[in-house]
């Protein structure tokens, strides 16, 4: 796995994208080099990576669960979707049950290869 694989989630993020059309902006503009973007583009990777690779806080499940219950509501908006369900079930994690649950979920882009 290269160096640019290991990163290429953290281009194809909304910080990523703006980051990268801006230095192509700027390389353009001769306002930099495109050694110089790179470099940047080297350590917002670092960056990235080091922020988000962190182990989750205490309390957080990193396990699947299954849930059943009743489905009271369910809305989505801008990518978050947000579900609650009543009288659940929640196997898989150390819980047996809780009376309501409400879930919080953004949506992940479809990464479409760019033509060249």
């Amino acid at each position: 796995m290269t160096h640019n694989d290991k990163f290429r989630k953290y281009r194809a993020s909304t910080s990523g994208q703006t980051l990268g059309q801006t230095l192509l902006s700027l390389i353009s503009e001769n306002c930099i080099t495109k050694g110089e973007a790179t470099a940047i583009l080297d350590i917002f990777d670092e960056g990235m990576n080091s922020r988000v690779n962190v182990p989750p806080p205490q309390g957080i499940a990193t396990e699947s669960a299954t849930i059943e219950g009743d489905m009271d509501y369910y809305n989505s908006y801008a990518g978050l979707w947000r579900v609650r369900i009543k009288n659940a079930r929640v196997r898989g994690i150390g819980l047996s049950q809780a009376s309501n649950i409400t879930i919080l979920a953004e949506e992940q882009p479809i990464l479409k290869k760019r033509k060249r």
